[in-house]
């Protein structure tokens, strides 16, 4: 299976200038959605010329969809790193191991963006309007990574031969996006009993050990 790196458009001014535009703009956007944010707002926020939006991105559209291919290059290169060059692992133990710091790095790296994963969170929730291609791409690149990957341990049999690696691969992103949602946006509702600081351990370690052993005894 052959994948597509992300593709975006360089930058000819000051780089720092388009990326202080794309964190600012990943908070408004994260805190007020898509409709409500302006891009006079992000501006004025950012310290930056209204005129650079669409210089740089042609829009807010375009603002919109740069800060999902900037999060979705940088997660496509971590996983190519972590499960590329499969056919290496030799034994079980190794396999097993590989895909443990896998889903954990994984969740680390969601969890250290919380406010892009609570805008993806709430734009899949409305039907992906505005960046349906770009976050396709996004999961559909990790995702096919992910599930070639439990296919290799399936072939040989490292993992249950009735898993269903594509469904695997899903159920896993959407526990870690789920979470990672709920803790962005009401830590009171879900988690008022948990220490700030130990929840991301506790999602993490509870989803890995489901992923691996099951819940039943």
């Amino acid at each position: 299976m052959r994948f597509k790196p992300f593709s975006h458009k360089e930058a000819a001014l000051d780089p720092s200038t388009r990326e202080e535009i794309l964190n600012v703009a990943q908070k408004v956007f994260a805190l007020t959605g898509f409709k409500e944010a302006t891009v006079r707002q992000i501006c004025k926020a950012a310290k930056a010329n209204v005129c650079l939006i669409s210089y740089y991105f042609g829009g807010k559209d375009g603002l919109y969809k740069a800060i999902f291919e900037r999060v979705g290059q940088s997660r496509w290169e971590l996983v190519q790193n972590q499960l590329g060059d499969m056919t290496n692992i030799t034994s079980r133990e190794e396999y097993y191991l590989r895909l443990k710091m896998f889903l954990e790095n994984m969740y680390k790296e969601m969890s250290s963006k919380p406010d892009f994963f609570k805008l993806m969170h709430r734009e899949m929730n409305e039907g992906m309007p505005r960046a349906e291609e770009v976050i396709k791409k996004f999961i559909g690149n990790c995702l096919g990574l992910f599930e070639e990957f439990l296919e290799y341990g399936k072939k040989k049999k490292f993992i249950k031969k009735e898993i269903n690696c594509r469904f695997a691969g899903l159920a896993i992103i959407n526990m870690y996006l789920g979470f990672i949602a709920q803790h962005a946006t009401r830590p009171d509702f879900f988690f008022q009993e948990i220490p700030d600081e130990e929840i991301s351990q506790l999602i993490m370690k509870t989803i890995t050990s489901i992923f691996f052993n099951g819940v039943t005894q």
